[in-house]
């Protein structure tokens, strides 16, 4: 297996309504060289950082194409999700969309409790 770390630059947005926030990533990529004919697994750790069980989900997105949903219950751990991803392009936009109580959001402004550790490209 062989791993990419998708580093900075991440543009993030916050988006509150009354009773959530949405916290949304996004980032463009390559396709790995030499990946065409593999399958690759995108990899997010979260930090939930909240001692309180607040539920959560995140939404991935390659191209505008929805890629899936991973929904939990925060716990004081990191979390990791974990997608397929099909059909990578020669370039790529990836956007996720992490989505907590206002409660949550308003523990560690401005990004709420919720901090993306890590996201990864997994060459299987």
């Amino acid at each position: 297996m062989h791993v990419i770390r998708l580093r900075d630059p991440w543009t993030v947005t916050t988006d509150m309504t009354e009773n959530a926030c949405a916290i949304v990533y996004k980032r463009a990529f390559h396709r790995p060289t030499g990946a065409e004919q593999q399958s690759i697994q995108l990899r997010i750790a979260l930090w939930p950082g909240s001692n309180s069980a607040e539920p959560w989900s995140v939404a991935v997105s390659v191209n505008g194409i929805h890629v899936g949903v991973e929904a939990s219950v925060a716990s004081a751990g990191e979390e990791e999700v974990c997608f397929d991803l099909i059909e990578l392009q020669p370039f790529n936009r990836l956007e996720l969309r992490i989505v907590c109580s206002l409660n949550a959001a308003l523990i560690i402004p401005p990004f709420g409790t919720f901090a993306v550790r890590a996201v990864e490209l997994r060459i299987l």
